[in-house]
């Protein structure tokens, strides 16, 4: 799996393990989903910290998200959306492309873009392995083109928040992600939806805008 794809798909995971933070176990899938998208625009920020492993690559990331403003810290790269400007870091090639995204791009990089224009693409199932304290659901794509084949999630029955999402690319390959912090309604600096220049500056910037 190409640096990219994996890229997408730890995007995909971080997405799902979002929206479903509101389980339970009378509703289908697919409610608890529209619920979780819903508690997350109501609650106008979210925060969170992950570990994870899978395209030959392994270690912890960030996510932080306002309204339509997103960041995405992991090994290696980094994103930052201020809600007009796309900066996306590259620690192999030590470059910075700025652009003004396209709807593809945003969907590509960001969690919640693809929460909510991409899990309806999805079959929702609650699945086996679930017990008094933990609830399992299962995805499954309508197309092809969503790139993976399946994804298992572990939602923690008495908090209602993720703990673990496994998914499976179309070539096999696996990307398993574990959340470690999760928190709703932090005020969150502008600054952190920038692009910090100051913290790069030997890297080059492609400005495609």
């Amino acid at each position: 799996m190409t640096m990219s794809a994996s890229r997408r798909i730890l995007a995909i995971a971080v997405a799902m393990i979002l929206g479903l933070s509101m389980a339970a176990s009378a509703e289908t899938a697919m409610q608890l989903l529209n619920r979780a998208s819903q508690k997350i625009a109501k609650a106008g920020s979210v925060s969170s910290s992950f570990v994870f492993s899978g395209g030959g690559t392994s270690g912890s990331g960030t996510l932080k998200i306002s309204g339509k403003r997103f960041s995405v810290q992991a090994p290696g790269s980094a994103s930052w959306y201020n809600g007009k400007y796309l900066w996306t870091y590259s620690a192999a090639s030590r470059e910075t492309t700025l652009v003004v995204p396209t709807a593809s791009e945003l969907a590509e990089t960001n969690p919640l873009t693809c929460l909510a224009g991409g899990v309806s693409g999805y079959n929702c199932a609650y699945g086996k392995g679930s017990t008094a304290t933990k609830k399992i659901i299962v995805l499954t794509p309508k197309s092809r083109k969503q790139g993976i084949r399946n994804a298992t999630v572990e939602i923690n029955a008495s908090t209602l928040v993720p703990a673990k999402i496994s998914v499976k690319a179309s070539d096999g390959s696996v990307t398993a992600v574990s959340i470690t912090k999760f928190s709703y309604g932090k005020s969150l600096p502008a600054s952190d939806f920038e692009y910090p220049k100051n913290k790069y500056p030997k890297i080059k910037i492609i400005d495609l805008r």
